[in-house]
């Protein structure tokens, strides 16, 4: 079913604070990666729980914390943006700062994302595959929970080697094995055991689209660089070009 998702008309579950639509999704930049809210809006859930967004709670925000190398799957804004403001907000070192209905289980606030961002129209695969990506962060702060994801990272790039092998050689076996190896890799994610799931078989789409992405800007950053020592040797240049910035931080 189509979504009704329109940015000038109907932006539910996202309205005014005074429950009209559409909501205002108004921000200002403050850095290179950052922006501040300049309009409070709220969010209202299935269960019928309404959250308000609001400059003095969420601060600063890089909008979706998108890593560099997943730039070619989904931009740090877009469709998205909405829920990635929700969760910024929900998210936070500093809890006490937030009203007391809003301070909730890092997990939780995850699923009110995942929540928001399918019903807000966002791609079902994208949807999940971001909340994935929260999850993993949620995973980290746990007990053992960092311990856990590089146990994980381990098998997946074990897991991918083998099946590069098994192609290799003709190995249907290995192909099989390290295609089924994610459902018990998915363990090491605890309750957020469908994250790992996902993550799992995303591992090899992520590779697949991000390595030639990064091979791509080095090339890109070498000739950026020549431009910039050329640059550097012009005298009366009064302000001189910045050096290209790596691939993390473009």
């Amino acid at each position: 079913m189509p979504s009704k998702w329109n940015w000038e008309k109907n932006t539910e579950p996202f309205s005014t604070l005074g429950g009209t639509q559409p909501a205002i999704f108004e921000l200002r930049q403050v850095a290179d990666d950052e922006f501040e809210l300049l309009k409070s809006f709220r969010f209202t859930s299935a269960a019928n729980r309404v959250i308000p967004v609001a400059p003095e709670f969420l601060g600063r925000t890089d909008l979706a914390s998108v890593p560099s190398f997943l730039g070619w799957f989904a931009r740090r804004h877009g469709r998205h943006t909405p829920a990635a403001l929700l969760h910024d907000q929900l998210v936070t070192n500093r809890p006490e700062l937030l009203p007391e209905d809003q301070r909730m289980p890092r997990a939780q606030a995850d699923l009110l994302f995942r929540e928001a961002l399918l019903v807000s129209g966002v791609g079902l695969v994208k949807s999940w595959v971001l909340w994935t990506g929260v999850t993993l962060g949620t995973r980290r702060t746990t007990p053992g929970g960092k311990a856990a994801i590089v146990a994980w990272v381990v098998a997946a790039l074990a897991g991918t080697g083998l099946l590069g092998y098994g192609v290799a050689a003709g190995r249907p076996a290995l192909v099989a094995a390290a295609l089924l190896a994610p459902v018990p890799s998915a363990a090491l994610w605890g309750r957020q055991y469908k994250a790992g799931l996902i993550a799992g078989y995303a591992f090899w789409l992520v590779a697949f689209g991000s390595v030639p992405a990064w091979l791509a800007y080095q090339v890109y950053r070498v000739v950026e660089y020549l431009a910039f020592f050329v640059d550097r040797l012009r005298p009366q240049a009064a302000e001189k070009a910045e050096a290209p910035q790596p691939f993390d931080k473009r």
